[in-house]
């Protein structure tokens, strides 16, 4: 934080700065760090638009209200300034695809996993992301509900092993870019 604060001191419209030390504040978890940052970074959304601002605002969003629905509710509000930044940035969509999925709505995260996945295909964290949409796409739609099973039954599996196929590339693709 003390690094970004020199950054705006030497300039003030230095907005990778401004953008980072807000982005340090909503990382430190406190409840009075994730407020400042989320104050930060709305007053820079408020004069410039990019993906990276839209991003950690987002995130600032999510941190503050604890709630994926909020972010979503954000999205909705301003879709017209925030439809083509999203489009074409990878970790925007794969970020939208995790709080739909937290929020419950399993095929609107497919969707935006899947645009992530067409940008960078071989990303470990989108590919991880498309793994958990299956597997709560398989219990949403397939859960044969027991109280007496431990282990879950479905009527269709395939989810479940198309999931286990993308953790195992995930995987693979983690361990490639590890020894590179």
């Amino acid at each position: 934080i003390k690094y970004f604060n020199e950054a705006l001191m030497r300039d003030s419209n230095f907005v990778k700065s401004k953008m980072n030390l807000a982005s340090a504040y909503i990382n430190k978890l406190d409840k009075e760090s994730v407020n400042k940052g989320n104050d930060l970074i709305q007053a820079l959304w408020a004069v410039k638009k990019t993906p990276d601002i839209l991003q950690v605002l987002l995130w600032g969003i999510y941190k503050k209200e604890k709630s994926s629905d909020k972010v979503l509710e954000f999205i909705n509000k301003e879709k017209e300034n925030v439809k083509f930044l999203i489009s074409e940035r990878d970790s925007l969509l794969n970020l939208l695809a995790g709080f739909y999925l937290e929020s419950g709505k399993v095929d609107e995260a497919i969707k935006y996993n899947e645009k992530a996945i067409a940008l960078s295909p071989e990303e470990p964290a989108f590919i991880t992301m498309k793994a958990r949409t299956l597997m709560l796409k398989a219990q949403q739609d397939y859960l044969i509900p027991s109280e007496f099973d431990i282990i879950p039954k479905f009527n269709d599996y395939k989810n479940v092993k198309e999931a286990e196929v993308f953790f195992n590339k995930a995987l693979d693709i983690a361990k490639k870019q590890k020894l590179n």
